[in-house]
């Protein structure tokens, strides 16, 4: 759950998310792409909402104000 009292935000969030297949995944010349960043978007952004970032990613969200 992610709480952003006293913000006013947009309904969409941009996501990047890098993430790969398992914890111990590296990008190498064979898989040069093993482990890249990807964009999505997400809706119902709001002062609370949950959102569940995938296995083993860093994820972040980018929120824009109303």
């Amino acid at each position: 759950k992610i709480r952003l009292p006293g913000a006013h935000p947009g309904g969409r969030a941009k996501v990047t998310t890098l993430a790969g297949p398992d914890p111990s995944a590296v990008n190498s010349l064979e898989h040069p792409q093993a482990v890249a960043p990807r964009e999505t978007e997400f809706t119902g952004i709001a002062s609370e909402f949950t959102y569940t970032a995938e296995p083993h990613s860093l994820t972040t969200l980018r929120i824009p104000e109303k």
